[in-house]
Protein backbone atom coordinates (compact mmCIF):
# COMPACT_ATOMS: atom_id res chain seq x y z
CA UNK A 1 0.00 0.00 0.00
CA UNK A 2 2.54 2.32 0.79
CA UNK A 3 4.70 1.89 -2.51
CA UNK A 4 1.56 2.48 -4.48
CA UNK A 5 0.94 5.40 -2.73
CA UNK A 6 4.43 6.66 -3.33
CA UNK A 7 4.00 5.50 -6.91
CA UNK A 8 0.93 7.57 -6.94
CA UNK A 9 2.93 10.77 -5.58
CA UNK A 10 5.71 10.31 -7.94
CA UNK A 11 3.42 9.82 -10.76
CA UNK A 12 1.56 13.12 -9.49
CA UNK A 13 4.47 15.50 -9.77
CA UNK A 14 6.02 14.02 -13.06
CA UNK A 15 2.52 14.90 -14.45
CA UNK A 16 3.03 18.40 -13.41
CA UNK A 17 5.87 19.02 -14.09
CA UNK A 18 5.48 17.62 -17.79
CA UNK A 19 2.42 19.61 -17.76
CA UNK A 20 3.92 22.75 -16.17
CA UNK A 21 5.51 24.08 -19.79
CA UNK A 22 1.77 23.86 -21.24
CA UNK A 23 0.18 26.17 -18.50
CA UNK A 24 -0.12 29.74 -18.93
CA UNK A 25 2.87 31.59 -17.61
CA UNK A 26 1.74 34.22 -14.43
CA UNK A 27 0.70 38.07 -15.50
CA UNK A 28 3.48 40.22 -15.55
CA UNK A 29 3.03 43.18 -13.64
CA UNK A 30 4.89 46.97 -13.62
CA UNK A 31 4.35 50.51 -13.27
CA UNK A 32 5.20 53.02 -15.00
CA UNK A 33 4.87 56.87 -14.50
CA UNK A 34 4.53 59.58 -16.51
CA UNK A 35 4.50 63.51 -16.33
CA UNK A 36 2.04 65.12 -18.74
CA UNK A 37 1.78 68.99 -19.81
CA UNK A 38 -0.70 69.93 -22.31
CA UNK A 39 -2.74 72.93 -23.57
CA UNK A 40 -5.55 72.21 -22.35
CA UNK A 41 -7.49 75.40 -24.09
CA UNK A 42 -6.93 78.89 -25.65
CA UNK A 43 -8.67 82.01 -24.34
CA UNK A 44 -9.88 84.83 -26.30
CA UNK A 45 -8.36 86.94 -23.89
CA UNK A 46 -4.64 85.67 -25.02
CA UNK A 47 -4.55 83.35 -21.96
CA UNK A 48 -4.02 79.64 -21.81
CA UNK A 49 -5.24 77.16 -19.62
CA UNK A 50 -2.13 74.23 -19.01
CA UNK A 51 -3.17 71.13 -17.69
CA UNK A 52 -0.43 69.63 -15.68
CA UNK A 53 -1.03 66.24 -14.85
CA UNK A 54 1.28 62.90 -13.29
CA UNK A 55 -0.04 59.21 -14.19
CA UNK A 56 0.62 56.69 -12.95
CA UNK A 57 -0.29 53.09 -14.73
CA UNK A 58 -0.36 49.66 -12.97
CA UNK A 59 -0.14 47.18 -16.02
CA UNK A 60 -0.44 43.49 -16.16
CA UNK A 61 -0.01 41.29 -19.28
CA UNK A 62 -1.91 38.13 -19.48
CA UNK A 63 -0.50 35.06 -22.06
CA UNK A 64 -1.71 32.39 -23.22
CA UNK A 65 0.11 28.99 -23.61
CA UNK A 66 2.31 29.62 -25.97
CA UNK A 67 3.66 33.10 -24.13
CA UNK A 68 1.72 35.33 -26.31
CA UNK A 69 0.12 37.83 -24.90
CA UNK A 70 -3.64 38.13 -24.69
CA UNK A 71 -4.44 40.92 -23.02
CA UNK A 72 -3.40 43.98 -21.55
CA UNK A 73 -5.25 45.62 -18.34
CA UNK A 74 -3.66 48.82 -17.20
CA UNK A 75 -5.33 50.47 -13.95
CA UNK A 76 -4.50 54.69 -14.07
CA UNK A 77 -3.99 56.87 -11.77
CA UNK A 78 -4.25 60.90 -12.34
CA UNK A 79 -3.55 63.86 -10.37
CA UNK A 80 -3.11 67.40 -11.67
CA UNK A 81 -3.86 70.69 -11.88
CA UNK A 82 -5.25 73.68 -14.67
CA UNK A 83 -3.46 76.89 -14.61
CA UNK A 84 -4.65 79.71 -16.11
CA UNK A 85 -1.54 81.45 -18.26
CA UNK A 86 -1.73 84.99 -19.19
CA UNK A 87 0.47 86.87 -21.78
CA UNK A 88 3.01 88.34 -19.19
CA UNK A 89 3.55 85.20 -17.51
CA UNK A 90 1.62 85.29 -14.70
CA UNK A 91 -0.91 82.52 -13.80
CA UNK A 92 -3.02 80.74 -11.20
CA UNK A 93 -4.11 77.63 -10.33
CA UNK A 94 -7.51 77.46 -11.73
CA UNK A 95 -8.81 73.84 -10.46
CA UNK A 96 -7.08 70.46 -9.63
CA UNK A 97 -7.75 67.39 -11.34
CA UNK A 98 -8.01 63.88 -10.48
CA UNK A 99 -9.19 60.60 -12.47
CA UNK A 100 -10.87 58.18 -10.26
CA UNK A 101 -9.18 54.99 -11.01
CA UNK A 102 -9.94 53.69 -14.24
CA UNK A 103 -9.08 50.83 -15.84
CA UNK A 104 -7.91 50.19 -19.65
CA UNK A 105 -8.37 46.96 -21.54
CA UNK A 106 -6.05 46.58 -24.12
CA UNK A 107 -7.51 45.30 -27.28
CA UNK A 108 -5.35 45.19 -30.57
CA UNK A 109 -4.64 49.16 -31.43
CA UNK A 110 -7.72 49.66 -29.15
CA UNK A 111 -7.66 50.92 -25.65
CA UNK A 112 -11.32 50.82 -23.98
CA UNK A 113 -11.59 52.88 -20.62
CA UNK A 114 -13.90 52.47 -17.80
CA UNK A 115 -14.55 54.49 -15.02
CA UNK A 116 -14.77 58.77 -13.87
CA UNK A 117 -12.86 59.98 -16.65
CA UNK A 118 -12.10 63.53 -15.66
CA UNK A 119 -13.05 65.00 -12.63
CA UNK A 120 -11.91 68.96 -12.26
CA UNK A 121 -13.09 70.76 -8.93
CA UNK A 122 -12.59 74.44 -9.31
CA UNK A 123 -11.34 77.59 -7.24
CA UNK A 124 -15.01 77.96 -6.63
CA UNK A 125 -15.77 74.09 -5.85
CA UNK A 126 -17.84 73.81 -8.95
CA UNK A 127 -17.11 69.96 -10.13
CA UNK A 128 -17.10 68.60 -13.73
CA UNK A 129 -16.63 64.95 -14.44
CA UNK A 130 -16.93 62.85 -17.59
CA UNK A 131 -18.32 59.39 -16.78
CA UNK A 132 -18.76 56.27 -18.54
CA UNK A 133 -16.76 54.04 -21.58
CA UNK A 134 -14.24 55.93 -23.95
CA UNK A 135 -12.44 54.12 -26.91
CA UNK A 136 -9.18 55.43 -28.25
CA UNK A 137 -6.69 54.21 -30.05
CA UNK A 138 -3.41 55.21 -28.97
CA UNK A 139 -0.12 55.61 -31.58
CA UNK A 140 2.13 57.05 -28.64
CA UNK A 141 1.96 56.98 -24.76
CA UNK A 142 4.75 59.62 -23.91
CA UNK A 143 4.31 61.99 -25.04
CA UNK A 144 0.20 60.68 -25.28
CA UNK A 145 -1.59 61.03 -28.45
CA UNK A 146 -4.41 59.25 -29.10
CA UNK A 147 -7.73 59.45 -31.54
CA UNK A 148 -10.70 59.12 -29.98
CA UNK A 149 -13.21 56.56 -31.85
CA UNK A 150 -16.13 57.22 -28.82
CA UNK A 151 -16.74 58.91 -25.31
CA UNK A 152 -19.81 57.92 -23.85
CA UNK A 153 -20.73 60.33 -20.57
CA UNK A 154 -18.67 63.23 -21.62
CA UNK A 155 -19.64 66.55 -19.64
CA UNK A 156 -19.75 69.29 -22.33
CA UNK A 157 -20.58 72.24 -19.66
CA UNK A 158 -17.24 72.97 -18.37
CA UNK A 159 -15.08 76.03 -19.60
CA UNK A 160 -11.92 76.07 -18.51
CA UNK A 161 -11.67 79.94 -19.39
CA UNK A 162 -14.15 80.78 -17.27
CA UNK A 163 -12.62 78.69 -14.06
Amino acid sequence: MRHRASAALIGIALSAVVAAPAAAAKPERWTEVIQEDWIQQECDDGDVVWQHNLLTLTISDYFDRAGNVVREVTHADTVGVAERVSPDGSSVQVATYRDQGGTFTHRGDDFFWTGIVDLYVTRDGSRYADTGRQVFHVSSWDPFVADWTMDGGLNDDWEPCAW
